[in-house]
């Protein structure tokens, strides 16, 4: 199995826009967009009648994919981004979100 992942390099710590930045950023908002309008794409039920209730549609994206869309869009390549401090190291798991409870 393979991941792809961005490295960015110790000698560049500066936080320029380039041209992956963009196409990460378009994609985002692609996902955010499809994720919108999950809310209100009717679907089929089991008996193949067409919801097209938007309660039930969306109690059913939140209950289903909703999660995992929400984890896909979130931006996890800029929490990392900032210059180090003294204390804290660069990697993921000194950002907040990501750190273990104590």
């Amino acid at each position: 199995m393979q991941v792809a992942y961005i490295v960015q390099r110790d000698d560049d710590r500066s936080l320029d826009i380039d041209a992956m930045f963009v196409i990460n950023r378009v994609v985002d908002a692609l996902f955010a967009v499809d994720m919108v309008l999950q809310f209100f794409t009717a679907r089929l039920n089991a008996d193949s009648s067409l919801v097209t209730d938007l309660r039930v549609l969306a109690r059913r994206y939140v209950k289903g994919w909703f999660i995992v869309d929400v984890v896909s869009v979130f931006p996890f390549d800029m929490t990392s981004s900032a210059p180090p401090s003294s204390t804290a190291s660069t990697s993921c798991a000194s950002c907040a979100c990501c750190a273990s409870p104590r």
